[in-house]
């Protein structure tokens, strides 16, 4: 079934309730750039024997609605892409995937703008290798349970998380190992006095700054200054 119905941009709906998918190998590219697909079910697909499902809904744009509760994806390798740009799709539930053999996931959820529940909480990904634009775009999602994610062999995380201006992620932090990522908590007070601090270290570099155009004269045996205002610059004197 690769690339059966790409690039269909007029395919609104399809019947697939017939389809015997039990020797397929592959899903790549099958509904990619069916811009006008608003729904699919697939709930009675066999997918004992896919490897490849990247891409496999690519750019479905007008895309709201995909069942996919009969999807395992025991021996899947490759989901990068799977997603990508499905940017009416509210809600998915990937709950059955079973990804123990996923190898790339790079952009597989990438672009889906007004995602609000996403449900991988049992994504296996122990021997996936790339996550790169992951979650890249995802700006309506406020939270994502990835608890059972492990991310010891990934070496590609670049912009997992762009975008993702809501977004609140529970993790394992003993399995999840992110390059030059820095996670920092803070509660309000703490907030408020490193604003403060901040203040205090701008008002105090300023005043150096204007210290610096000045010049001092100070005798220090005297007890009493005067400050002499002489063109540009102050002169400290006594009497």
């Amino acid at each position: 079934m690769f690339r059966l119905f790409e690039g269909c941009e007029s395919l609104q709906k399809v019947d697939l309730s017939n389809f015997q998918t039990s020797e397929v190998g592959s899903f790549s590219f099958m509904f990619n750039g069916c811009k006008s697909l608003t729904s699919v079910n697939l709930n009675n697909f066999n997918t004992d024997l896919i490897q490849d499902v990247q891409s496999m809904f690519q750019d479905c744009t007008s895309l709201e609605s995909v069942e996919l509760n009969s999807f395992e994806l025991s021996y899947a390798k490759y989901f990068q892409s799977m997603f990508k740009n499905c940017n009416k799709l509210k809600s998915l539930n990937l709950k059955n995937f079973v990804t123990e053999e996923a190898f790339k996931m790079d952009s597989m959820f990438m672009g889906c703008s007004s995602l609000t529940s996403l449900d991988i909480s049992n994504f296996i990904t122990e021997k996936a290798n790339d996550m790169s634009n992951m979650f890249n775009g995802l700006s309506s999602l406020e939270y994502l349970n990835l608890l059972s994610f492990n991310t010891k062999s990934c070496r590609n995380f670049n912009n997992i998380f762009d975008g993702c201006e809501k977004l609140t992620i529970k993790i394992d932090k003993d399995n999840i190992t992110i390059p030059r990522l820095k996670i920092i908590a803070l509660d309000e007070k703490l907030k408020q006095k490193t604003i403060q601090l901040l203040i205090i270290i701008i008002i105090i570099y300023l005043k150096l700054i204007i210290h610096q155009k000045r010049s001092v004269i100070f005798q220090p045996k005297k007890n009493k200054f005067y400050k002499i205002k002489k063109k540009n610059s102050f002169i400290i004197s006594s009497s």
